[in-house]
């Protein structure tokens, strides 16, 4: 999967973004393609949709909507999919500081002892935050789903 923006259009201090995905995945029908963006909806075969709850691109509609725009999708079944959507933004002048903000390295936290729970069906996401989480003096339990 890649990421493109591109056609930058600038129209008095606002600018049109095209914010491009390619989904070089197994592509969908076009019924697939009349219900994917409906709540808990997911395409393709039974295995595929384990891995998730179907709320992302509902979420991403909904996001994309709000902010004036609209989320396009084409797709081939075997060839993958490309959603596609445009926004007008405003133009905003960025100022950098002379000096950088002082970052310091965290090493921890005042207070007594925390438990963090992560749940995550997938081993190495739960990893990745006990390596974070652990080292700063959190107790991390780590769980596969909600019933375990």
């Amino acid at each position: 999967m890649s990421v493109v923006t591109d056609k930058h259009i600038m129209v008095q201090n606002l600018t049109q973004m095209n914010f491009q995905v390619i989904d070089t995945g197994v592509g969908m029908s076009s019924d697939q393609l009349k219900h994917i963006f409906l709540p808990f909806e997911q395409a393709g075969e039974l295995k595929q949709r384990i891995a998730g709850t179907g709320l992302g691109l509902a979420i991403s509609r909904k996001l994309v909507q709000l902010m004036g725009g609209e989320i396009q999708v084409n797709s081939e079944a075997g060839k993958g999919s490309t959603f596609w959507f445009y926004l007008t933004l405003p133009v905003v002048e960025a100022v950098a500081n002379e000096k950088p903000a002082r970052i310091g390295k965290i090493i921890g936290y005042k207070g007594k002892p925390r438990t963090v729970l992560v749940v995550d069906e997938k081993l190495p996401n739960r990893l990745v935050l006990l390596n974070l989480l652990a080292p700063l003096g959190f107790e991390v339990v780590l769980a596969e789903n909600g019933l375990e």
